[in-house]
């Protein structure tokens, strides 16, 4: 398997175990934290395991799920 394949099917998992309100965007930045440095890390952790291509990838699939909720 691919690197791009690998993790994809990452986003796919995570995706699939967080509840349905949560899946508008793969990196959850409306999360609530106490330090906005804590919450920059978070998303920088995520973001570090993925490459440019799985990046777009979640932003894509993103919007696809907030055009579905609105329509």
């Amino acid at each position: 398997m691919s690197q791009v394949e690998k993790d994809r099917e990452f986003l796919r998992k995570e995706r699939s175990f967080k509840p349905s309100e949560s899946n508008i965007s793969y990196i959850n930045t409306f999360e609530k934290h106490k330090f906005k440095k804590q919450e920059s890390t978070i998303v920088k952790k995520k973001i570090s395991n993925l490459t440019t291509i799985n990046i777009l990838f979640a932003v894509h699939e993103g919007f696809k799920n907030m055009n579905q909720r609105v329509l």
